[in-house]
């Protein structure tokens, strides 16, 4: 068997860190394998439904592919990785069996979304918005020889359209007043009947988007045919993260997109059951089963969230504690931190070197602790 290998960066220890190449022998490597899979797979089911995708009754097929495990497993480190590999796929050989329509596409255009700046005001949808109108509004000012005035109108109609939608749909109270308003009119109904649409006029949004935008980013032989979505970390903005679940189920699962996420489920799953807690407290209140009811609504979560994420696209990240690798140092970096001596380090070198693991936060809490306190540890 392959001893696998991690590459830990000075100063990056708690941090992201992107693989500018992605080899066998990486930690990972079997996460990777599983991922492209999935995204060939997705590719395929989405090109096979196109010729139904304005048919109300064909379902969009899922389109997220979930990098899943604990706080510092490495999925967010994973993600970024992946989307790095995916965006270079094109420009050389790699170890990876992609699709060739996925290689010859543009991921240049991508969206980087980060939960946890979400206020409770602006939705995921926002965040898109928002990406496509800067990218756009950039390759425009680069050279806006390449984008006729028709092409230019058309992309601001329909960004103006989807904002319009999502101003009705944020507006709930206003839309029920004007809903049982006496004096009704025909352009309430109207209104009404564009907030419904809002999927619909951003999957065109982002289909203009993606052709006017490959004149600027695409080579020769390339095209932009998806537009990629990375979430990081969804599950930790508690306060909102049904809210956003749900943005993501009505609005993002769409033929020109693929998103990926970096998650822990479990903790997502808490937050749609505090959602479900909240929306039948008092269904909850006059029962007299608590157990019952509990595990009704624990299953109902799960459902959704199966709904949401499917088992089969979830990679679960290895347990670092549980697997044999090799840990490859930077020499150079372990010279310079013995000449500023720093005895939490030092210890943790030893620890690494004894027993060929990686420290767990547990151990870095209790040797801080130890080093503020002057008490002298031997390691053997």
């Amino acid at each position: 068997m392959q001893m696998r290998k991690i590459s830990i960066l000075d100063g990056q220890n708690f941090g992201i860190h992107v693989e500018e190449e992605i080899k066998e022998d990486n930690f990972f490597f079997h996460e990777y394998e599983m991922a492209v899979r999935h995204l060939n797979e997705i590719w395929k089911s989405q090109n096979a439904l196109k010729k139904y995708q304005d048919d109300f009754w064909i379902e969009n097929p899922n389109n997220i592919i979930a990098f899943c495990g604990e706080r510092g497993s490495g999925k967010s480190s994973v993600m970024v990785s992946f989307i790095h590999a995916l965006c270079e796929s094109g420009k050389r050989d790699d170890q990876f069996q992609f699709l060739d329509e996925i290689r010859s596409n543009n991921w240049g255009s991508k969206v980087l979304i980060d939960p946890s700046m979400f206020d409770g005001v602006h939705n995921i949808v926002d965040i898109v918005m928002a990406h496509i109108f800067q990218s756009f509004s950039d390759a425009y000012q680069e050279d806006n020889q390449k984008f006729n005035q028709y092409e230019r109108e058309y992309l601001y109609k329909l960004m103006a359209k989807v904002y319009k939608n999502l101003s009705i749909i944020k507006s709930k109270e206003k839309m029920l007043d004007d809903e049982y308003d006496e004096e009704g009119n025909i352009a309430k109904l109207q209104k009404l009947g564009e907030s419904t649409q809002l999927k619909k006029t951003l999957g065109e949004l982002i289909n203009a988007y993606l052709e006017m935008i490959s004149k600027v980013k695409c080579r020769q032989g390339q095209k932009c045919e998806k537009l990629l979505i990375a979430i990081d970390d969804l599950d930790l903005c508690n306060e909102h993260a049904y809210e956003m679940a749900e943005q993501i189920r009505k609005y993002l699962i769409l033929p020109n997109v693929i998103i990926f996420m970096a998650i822990k489920i479990d903790q997502l799953k808490l937050g749609i059951e505090e959602k479900n807690r909240k929306d039948f407290k008092n269904v909850i209140a006059g029962h007299l089963n608590s157990e019952t009811i509990a595990s009704e609504i624990s299953d109902m979560s799960q459902r959704y969230l199966t709904k949401l994420i499917p088992v089969a696209r979830r990679i679960s990240l290895p347990n670092l504690n549980a697997m044999d690798f090799c840990l490859e140092i930077d020499e150079e970096a372990e010279n310079r931190n013995l000449n500023n001596f720093n005895a939490e380090k030092t210890i943790l070198k030893m620890i690494r070197e004894k027993t060929g693991r990686i420290p767990d936060e547990t151990i870095h809490c209790i040797l801080e602790m130890y080093c503020q306190s002057s008490i002298y540890m031997t390691v053997k």
